[in-house]
């Protein structure tokens, strides 16, 4: 089966940085793509076609849940995942409405990220009805 493909997107690099170095430790899952806006979490989503979005919440410029907006108005199918450090109800409703499909603690990265991996992976597998990954089918 093909490894969930990553897109990790966060204005912190000592974040970014941290971020990868716990997906490149998970067998099933590649970062194929790291971005420092949401504008440019957009034009990854639109060239990379990813299988997970993993964007910051806060970040000058477009924020997290205004990239998964326009990434979804573009059509991705990628598995939108909201990271931060406040969990506030207020959000959560904004991103319900840009279709973002979770949300990770920060704080918690290291534990949370094998499983929400894995909740992508079958999400995305069950979307095409076979073994191939329907959100991002390599070219």
């Amino acid at each position: 089966m093909s490894k969930t493909r990553i897109v990790l997107v966060d204005n912190n690099l000592i974040f970014l940085r941290m971020a990868a170095l716990y997906v490149a430790e998970i067998a099933t899952a590649e970062v194929v793509g790291c971005a420092a806006s949401g504008a440019e979490a957009v034009g990854m989503a639109d060239t990379l076609k990813p299988d997970m979005i993993v964007i910051d919440l806060v970040m000058p410029g477009i924020d997290g849940i205004e990239a998964a907006r326009q990434i979804r108005t573009r059509g991705s199918n990628a598995f939108i995942v909201i990271a931060t450090l406040s969990d506030i109800a207020a959000h959560r409703a904004r991103a319900d409405e840009a279709g973002v499909d979770a949300f990770i603690s920060k704080a918690r990265f290291a534990d949370e990220v094998g499983p929400m991996i894995a909740n992508a992976a079958e999400r995305c597998s069950g979307q095409a009805g076979s073994m191939r990954y329907d959100c991002a089918c390599p070219a």
